[in-house]
């Protein structure tokens, strides 16, 4: 495990937020929340005591609107929809599980990838995109 990975583990389980983590050691909170996933089974077992984010009636209403699905009209959606259920059965979307299966990753790598992303989507909100008129007319006529 690396230094970075030691000191994000060792902060979390003294008890430090993971806020307060990501901006100690400047690091996106995405990138500290892996980096926990794989290597804090405190911070997995606070996963799995919060799991209740929804209420028995909105886990009915998904778990009907998945079975929807699978009568949908189109392949493509009744696939996506078989495919889910029966990676779900396996426990293939099962995300920590997943995480602790990855071998060592560099976290500081990681939250390059996360900032530049954010960085670029940010870039392309400001950007202003300027179509001739002329091009317009013609995609319309």
């Amino acid at each position: 495990m690396s230094s970075v990975l030691a000191q994000i583990t060792s902060l979390y389980e003294q008890g430090v937020s993971v806020e307060d983590i990501s901006s100690e050691l400047d690091l996106e909170i995405e990138a500290v929340k892996t980096a926990l996933a794989q290597h804090s089974s405190k911070y997995r077992q606070n996963l799995k005591q919060n799991e209740e984010v929804f209420s028995d009636q909105d886990f009915e209403l998904a778990r009907d609107a998945l079975k929807s699905c699978l009568y949908s009209e189109e392949d493509s959606t009744r696939f996506r929809a078989a495919r889910f259920i029966i990676n779900e059965r396996k426990g293939r979307n099962d995300l920590v599980k997943n995480l602790q299966q990855v071998g060592s990753m560099n976290i500081l790598i990681i939250n390059r990838q996360m900032l530049k992303a954010k960085q670029a989507l940010e870039k392309s909100k400001s950007e202003i995109i300027d179509i001739p008129s002329e091009k317009l007319e013609q995609n319309v006529a």
